[in-house]
């Protein structure tokens, strides 16, 4: 009778630990799914504000036979045009995934000298220009902007793991445009 005893309380504990083992594969698949989504809205926002940095190809290569190649933005309302175009193709592709974006901030800094031209563009497109000096411009996190560059933030609710609650999160990216001295 006591081997009896003994073998089911055996048996009852490895059900126990197959149980927890199950737990744990399923919370660890669910959070690498929840990682995945996160690098792709990473890479899409990474992708958007890098696809708007559309420069001035001419002024860029009349500064640079005068010695000093400068970068600046073509047209900074096609820009935003761009940024929010990439971020929609990847929401159609992704519909279960990306609920009730929003388009925070989208600023574009075109460095000429010593100024900044600093253009900040709300959700619906209308926008703010402003001249500041190099060394004061700063990204909405503080960065200290050196080179012309732009700067997205979206935000956007996400399914909680293990339940039906929708969480709200956001991701940004700073961007630089530089010269490929390579080239």
């Amino acid at each position: 009778m006591k081997k009896e005893a003994s073998s089911s309380i055996g048996y009852l504990f490895l059900f126990a630990l197959l149980l927890l083992g199950g737990i744990i594969g399923i919370y660890v698949l669910v959070k690498s799914r929840a990682m995945t989504n996160q690098r792709e809205v990473d890479d899409t926002l990474t992708s958007a504000v890098l696809g708007s940095l559309i420069m001035d190809d001419e002024y860029f290569f009349y500064t640079k036979e005068l010695g000093t190649p400068t970068f600046v933005f073509e047209d900074t309302t096609e820009s935003f045009k761009i940024y929010r175009s990439i971020i929609e193709k990847a929401r159609g592709e992704h519909e279960d995934f990306y609920k009730n974006v929003s388009y925070d901030t989208f600023v574009t800094y075109s460095v000429e000298g010593d100024k900044v031209t600093v253009t900040e563009f709300s959700e619906d497109g209308s926008h703010k220009t402003r001249i500041e000096n190099l060394g004061e411009a700063k990204t909405p996190k503080g960065e200290i902007v050196e080179k012309t560059s732009a700067y997205g933030k979206i935000s956007f609710d996400v399914r909680g793991i293990g339940d039906e609650n929708m969480n709200r999160v956001s991701r940004d990216v700073f961007c630089t445009m530089e010269e490929n001295k390579n080239v």
